[in-house]
């Protein structure tokens, strides 16, 4: 949820389900500006392992990942 509310926050649109019985852990986001294999790219730089898949940005939290994990995806994929 932490993801996924920032990551709207920030400009992406959530093409993963949230709805219940339906969220899992993987979420794919979409950035107007932003393409999937740069974001990649920009990631990877700073360490943050995500993935480009089906045009999207392909990020899997779990439960061992902090906020400021998260926080530092969001801000080393430019938004």
């Amino acid at each position: 949820g932490y993801l996924c509310d920032n990551a709207l926050s920030r400009g992406w649109s959530v093409f993963s389900s949230r709805a219940g019985g339906e969220a899992s852990g993987i979420v794919s986001l979409v950035h107007p500006a932003r393409a999937p294999d740069d974001v990649v790219k920009r990631c990877r730089a700073a360490g943050v392992a995500v993935n480009a898949r089906g045009g999207r940005v392909r990020v899997s939290p779990h439960c061992y990942n902090t906020t400021a994990e998260i926080d530092r995806f969001l801000e080393a994929a430019g938004g």
